[in-house]
């Protein structure tokens, strides 16, 4: 599995894009993998 930095590096766009494309038209469909010290106020 890769992060959206690794996959946007990989196809030369920045994350931003990928983010928008995520948020936009549901292109992208991720596996989210959450850390407990993520979610930790």
């Amino acid at each position: 599995m890769y992060s959206i930095s690794q996959v946007a590096e990989m196809v030369g766009i920045p994350t931003v894009i990928l983010r928008a494309w995520e948020n936009r038209y549901a292109a992208l469909s991720p596996n989210r993998i959450w850390l407990s010290n993520v979610l930790r106020n």
